[in-house]
């Protein structure tokens, strides 16, 4: 079974040492063109679905690639060899259809990779309508703060997990080998004309939702 687990990817110099043109080709040897890993290099270069991105990034300071992979296991196969075999620190977001996303660092100098739950934080919550009937009235005076007579606010800071982003393979072309890959400018663009939203797994489940403020959560489900 395919997996839709989406790794945003960050090759970094130890030391944080400049990045340059000589590390994208050797990065991109090892990936995609591994003698020691051919089938790995193979699968890693056309087996993928959605966007493709691998681009020097000169803002961030490191190599982006980023990727869903039909099979995970060729990828980070060879994420273990770099992390052992060469001077780069691993960056990495990775985002499973029915999990949150958890942050992963692979870096030599380490007993083990480093795996972390991502938490993201919004400032605040703000809702209006044209029009409120008693009930939502009543409703939304319980549940948030009313700064205008059709505005609501909820302020206090709140944590919610991300979500996949699937290609639609049977009406889009796919973006998906090294000769035809994205560039990080085209990313939102791509996304909204190539891909749909998958909902975590989770996102019907009380005990363990999308969204972990409880009123956050409460009024999306009931939304």
């Amino acid at each position: 079974m395919a997996s839709y687990t989406h790794y945003n990817i960050r090759f970094k110099k130890k030391g944080e040492g400049k990045i340059g043109l000589k590390d994208y080709e050797h990065i991109k040897n090892l990936l995609f063109f591994n003698e020691g890993y051919k089938e790995y290099s193979k699968r890693i270069s056309n087996s993928w679905t959605g966007m493709f991105i691998f681009e020097l990034c000169e803002f961030s300071n490191s190599i982006v690639f980023e990727t869903t992979p039909i099979r995970a296991i060729y990828l980070t196969e060879i994420l273990d060899y770099i992390r052992d075999n060469e001077d780069y620190t691993i960056w990495t977001i990775w985002t499973h259809e029915d999990r949150p996303d958890y942050l992963e660092i692979y870096d030599g100098r380490l007993t083990e990779n480093y795996c972390k739950l991502c938490i993201y934080y919004y400032d605040e919550v703000t809702i209006q309508f044209k029009d409120l009937n008693h009930w939502t009235k009543v409703y939304f005076d319980n549940l948030f703060s009313r700064i205008g007579e059709k505005e609501y606010q909820h302020s206090a800071l709140g944590q919610y997990y991300s979500h996949n982003e699937i290609q639609d393979d049977i009406n889009k072309e796919r973006k998906s080998s090294f000769e035809k890959k994205c560039l990080i400018a085209e990313r939102e663009s791509y996304i909204l004309s190539n891909c749909y939203k998958q909902e975590p797994v989770s996102y019907n489940n009380s005990e363990n939702n999308w969204y972990s403020d409880p009123l956050i959560s409460y009024f999306m489900s009931d939304f």
